[in-house]
């Protein structure tokens, strides 16, 4: 069997061998070069930066693919392949692209290739269409300039297109990859871009080994200066937690994201390593069926989770407090909304999660006709967040308090987010975080009625044509003032008929080896730009 060290050390040689026969021997870089190589929990499921939306993959793809703008080390946003930008007309925004950018296999950076990833990030079966959402289309002006042109004014434009990664339209068009594949919903055709790249940024895919690693090697062609000596980095899937602590300890990788919780005080006590903890802007909460006449799974008779004393019942009846303390050891905050803190839009009543009250939760059941319970299945990853099958399992025995049957179903992401998307779950555990760091990104996915681009993750079946409208006034909404009041409101709505049960806000704990240094981001992507190993 290959081991992870073997498995590193192979990689490595590799590495060295292409960089010493293609003459990158690092002549312009610092005299010493080093390598990085982090286990994470979460395999990298594509190459293509318009096939997924989730986050340990992109934080993979930003190494290689870049943006118009960035976020710098504290996650304001700057230049990337625009060198600036500027709001001409409320729906227009003129771009001046950056000059002398190579795509790593040769081919000069022009706005051709931004058009082009558009149409490809705006396609069928695209998992970037969030990032573009608000665009209508992008107008030439000339080799050096190009207009952003929206459907609607957007306040959160900039936010949104840091997550719009520019393809090269000629490789793709030479590889058959014009239309990128989303393998979470099955969405297209698998092609080239799913297992090979051709970025701008400042690494280069050297090698990916699906459900192993991905071994990507320092581009010296980069246009931005490097702020480190990397050469070569390895992120190695370790999906095991023992296993990612084992490789730790010994010395094998550099760095383990995420760490268990059960490992963090053994590791921060070791002066050989330091464990980094920051908040997330991820809420973990449980969805239910509204929709449907009779749920599919488990129970005979009429859909339960219609009932709005029913919702509220179950959410007086799971203890917030015990979920965070004892379950997640402490690793997340209280939440009482949908929307986190650390997002725009946030106000300090949303932090707050009612109590658990027991005899309320049976009131409720029995006033909904409910007094001796009902069955049900709760479907919920055991590999995508930190301990989520033993949070599904507590929430079982919770609800068993007033006489809701839960038979746990836990199973691969691979498994379970295609279900979440086409609907085919009555009541799941998941987390949802904004990576526009904004609250509209979280109301238009998970709540606004699903439909024409709206709500792709909201499998509830809950809608509002209320909710609706107000959802569309904060996407147009430029007044700050106004624009936060509006999210509050929206927010009163979603509370008011409970259409989620939030329960804990996520956090993020990363260690490495006591010389490593890096950035934590709070959507927990590892930006190679701000590594440095000693």
């Amino acid at each position: 069997m290959t081991t992870l060290k073997s498995r590193v050390t192979r990689t490595r040689a590799s590495l060295a061998a292409a960089l010493a026969i293609t003459g990158l021997a690092w002549a312009c870089a610092p005299a010493q070069a080093r390598s990085f190589t982090i286990a994470q929990a979460v395999d990298v499921q594509t190459l293509d930066p318009h096939g997924t939306t989730e986050t340990n993959t992109l934080g993979v793809i930003m190494n290689i693919y870049e943006a118009l703008v960035r976020r710098g080390r504290d996650m304001a946003i700057e230049p990337g392949l625009a060198t600036s930008w500027q709001l001409v007309e409320p729906t227009r925004w003129r771009f001046k692209l950056r000059q002398g950018v190579h795509f790593h296999d040769g081919a000069l950076l022009s706005v051709d290739d931004v058009i082009f990833s558009l149409k490809r990030a705006q396609s069928d079966t695209s998992d970037a269409k969030p990032a573009v959402r608000a665009i209508a289309r992008i107008d030439k002006i000339d080799d050096a300039t190009f207009d952003v042109v929206t459907t609607a004014p957007d306040p959160i434009l900039l936010a949104e297109i840091c997550n719009f990664y520019i393809v090269s339209k000629s490789w793709a068009e030479q590889n058959k990859a014009e239309v990128p594949y989303t393998p979470t919903r099955g969405a297209g055709v698998e092609n080239f871009a799913v297992r090979h790249a051709d970025g701008t940024g400042p690494f280069m895919l050297r090698s990916y080994e699906a459900g192993q690693q991905v071994a990507l090697q320092r581009n010296p062609a980069w246009w931005d200066k490097p702020q480190n000596d990397l050469t070569e980095v390895i992120f190695a899937t370790v999906g095991a937690d023992a296993t990612r602590i084992s490789a730790l300890l010994s010395g094998s990788v550099d760095a383990i994201n995420p760490v268990p919780e059960q490992a963090t005080a053994q590791i921060s006590s070791d002066a050989r390593f330091h464990v980094l903890r920051g908040s997330r802007p991820a809420v973990m909460y449980l969805g239910l069926n509204q929709a449907s006449e009779a749920l599919k799974q488990a129970h005979a008779g009429a859909d339960p989770f219609k009932d709005l004393r029913v919702r509220q019942a179950m959410y007086a009846a799971i203890d917030d407090v015990a979920l965070r303390q004892r379950v997640m050891r402490g690793a997340a905050l209280e939440v009482g909304s949908m929307i986190p803190n650390g997002v725009e839009g946030f106000s300090p009543d949303m932090g707050k999660h009612p109590p658990a009250d027991l005899d309320h939760a049976r009131e409720l059941m029995k006033q909904a006709g409910y007094a001796d319970g009902f069955a049900t299945e709760l479907d919920c990853t055991n590999d995508q967040y930190p301990l989520d099958q033993e949070a599904c399992t507590a929430i079982a025995a919770m609800l068993a308090r007033i006489n809701i049957k839960v038979d746990v179903h836990a199973q691969s992401r691979a498994r379970f987010f295609p279900r979440v998307t086409s609907g085919d779950t009555d009541f799941y555990l998941m987390a949802w975080y904004a990576p526009t760091f904004d609250a509209h990104h979280i109301l238009w996915n998970t709540l606004q009625t699903k439909g024409h681009g709206n709500g792709i993750w909201n499998a509830t079946g809950w809608s509002d044509a209320g909710f609706d409208k107000l959802v569309d006034a904060i996407s147009v909404e430029m007044d700050p003032a106004k624009r936060r009041q509006l999210i509050g409101e929206a927010d009163r709505i979603e509370r008011d008929q409970m259409v989620y049960l939030p329960l804990y806000q996520l956090t993020i704990a990363v260690a490495a080896k006591a010389g490593v240094d890096l950035v934590l981001r709070p959507d927990n992507r590892i930006d190679l730009r701000f590594v440095s190993v000693k």
